[in-house]
């Protein structure tokens, strides 16, 4: 499998990524930022398995579970990364059970060549989210300011990027809407505002089978392209992140 991996970030290169860029709270004067998730479409606990492919070649696996109520009124997201040469990449993010609003993320990376562990972990408090790397005991800290309401964006919203498969679950499917909210990486330690598009509904054939789906656009420094299934509970069936394209399997 090829060696740069979207999923499985550089562990050398990691030290200096609590560096954050908190970019404008309203991306350069576009759409108003908001709370664009409406409900959540599950109904309890789900477990979804996608291949991932780059290129037309297979590159590894993923798995999306959703467990509701992990704690009173909270759900936990999981994601769980692999390939066969045994790199990981997993996150988790403990959200508000009924708008996605995080308490708390952790994305965990282990490069078993180099027998080398990252982890990240977001805090998240009523005004400021702290960040925290953990690279193999070496720690690095930063704090920074969440966004408050204004003019421009009187109920700004901001979710945690680990939450964004889930996220576009819950937005208002419906041909040509827009919103944007604040998205918190803990993987790349950065505050940036990602704009969301529902383009249209379309034909998707994944090896799970085909579904009519919503092409959805989520752009911020780059461009993701998410296809959810146009019925409930409007699972991912393909996802393209970079270079990789989730492809959601069978059950």
């Amino acid at each position: 499998m090829a060696a740069n991996r979207r999923w499985r970030l550089p562990l050398g290169s990691l030290v200096g990524s609590l560096a954050l860029v908190v970019l404008a709270a309203c991306g350069g004067g576009t759409t108003p930022t908001s709370k664009i998730f409406r409900a959540p479409p599950w109904n309890g606990p789900e477990t979804y398995r996608y291949q991932l492919v780059q290129r037309e070649h297979l590159y590894g696996y993923c798995e999306l579970k959703t467990l509701p109520d992990a704690e009173p009124g909270k759900t936990k997201l999981e994601r769980r990364c692999y390939d066969e040469e045994g790199f990981r990449d997993d996150g988790s993010a403990l959200v508000d059970s009924a708008t996605l609003q995080p308490f708390a993320s952790t994305r965990v990376n282990f490069d078993p060549r180099r027998n080398r562990t990252a982890t990240r972990t977001a805090v998240y408090g009523p005004e400021e989210v702290t960040l925290t790397l953990d690279l193999d005991g070496e720690l690095r800290t930063a704090t920074r300011k969440l966004p408050k309401p204004d003019e421009a964006s009187p109920d700004p919203g901001w979710y945690d990027d680990e939450s964004m498969l889930w996220l576009v679950r819950g937005i208002p499917l419906e041909e040509g809407w827009k919103g944007a909210y604040h998205n918190v990486s803990v993987g790349t330690a950065q505050v940036a505002v990602a704009e969301v598009t529902v383009l249209r509904k379309t034909r998707v054939t994944v090896p799970a089978g085909a579904f009519d789906a919503w092409e959805v656009l989520v752009r911020s420094s780059i461009t993701n392209r998410i296809w959810v299934n146009a019925s409930a509970p409007h699972q991912i069936v393909k996802a393209q992140i970079e270079q990789i394209t989730y492809e959601l399997l069978p059950d």
